[in-house]
């Protein structure tokens, strides 16, 4: 697994982008590659050890992948890539209430639920 560069502005791939293959992969790393380095909070560092955790308990990864993610997300830290910032409860308050306003499910996810919950 690779680790973002050594010269944090050199990198190529984000610790999020190594393992987690999801749409639109490709053009957050393309963001996140082009704003190096990254100030990340401590809570994104909670959701992505929740994130991971609730993937190898669905069998989607395997524990040792999870381990190497958080090892790389630890080494991206160290060397400067990612910088973790502190957050205060204010914040957290604050995006708690804007995410209670958006829609419970993406407008685009409809037909997706309807196939899962019909069997089809």
């Amino acid at each position: 697994m690779r680790t973002l560069a050594k010269n944090p502005r050199r990198s190529k791939v984000p610790t999020a982008r190594i393992a987690l293959n999801e749409d639109h992969s490709e053009e957050a790393a393309a963001f996140i590659e082009e704003r190096i380095p990254v100030s990340i909070s401590t809570l994104t560092v909670v959701e992505m050890r929740s994130l991971l955790g609730r993937r190898r308990r669905a069998r989607e990864i395997r524990p040792e992948i999870e381990l190497r993610i958080l090892a790389t997300l630890e080494d991206d830290q160290r060397r400067g890539a990612l910088v973790r910032l502190p957050v205060n409860d204010e914040a957290l308050l604050g995006a708690a209430t804007l995410l209670a306003t958006l829609p419970p499910f993406p407008p685009d996810s409809t037909p997706l639920l309807t196939r899962a919950t019909s069997g089809g």
